[in-house]
């Protein structure tokens, strides 16, 4: 292929190649950043306004840019197994809001990238069962 003034040049981008672990994936994309504590922060793509009203009527405005992930815990398992059998998302939106501590209201404003990469990075938490001691 000649590179030439004569013809129009056309970039094509290429796809980044799935390597199988979406987790890798976001940390790759810089929307994921995994802490020594075992949290994980995830950045929005889509950041959500929220706005507060206390009782007397005095509002404010927040930005919501990330979401910051605690480790899950056998509570969290427990309520995600009531969720499984019916529907796999809502498990995994669920799940979201637990381990974030965002109410599912704010969950569910959550763009439909956004929401997705929740669900990986939740669902990220329970590795591979072991047999026998082995992966």
């Amino acid at each position: 292929m000649t590179d030439s003034a004569d013809h129009p040049r056309i970039l094509i981008e290429e796809e980044r190649p799935d390597n199988g672990d979406p987790l890798a994936d976001l940390i790759g994309q810089g929307l994921l950043t995994e802490h020594s504590d075992g949290r994980k922060t995830l950045r929005l793509t889509r950041p959500l306004s929220l706005r507060f009203r206390k009782p007397g009527g005095e509002e404010r405005e927040e930005t919501l840019e990330e979401l910051t992930f605690r480790r899950a815990t056998g509570a969290d398992l427990r309520e995600v197994g009531k969720h499984t059998r019916d529907n796999a998302v809502a498990a995994a939106l669920t799940l979201t809001s637990r381990l974030t501590g965002q109410p599912e209201r704010v969950i569910d404003q959550l763009d439909g990238e956004d929401a997705s990469n929740a669900a990986v990075v939740a669902n990220g938490f329970f590795g591979t069962p072991r047999r026998n001691g082995k992966n």
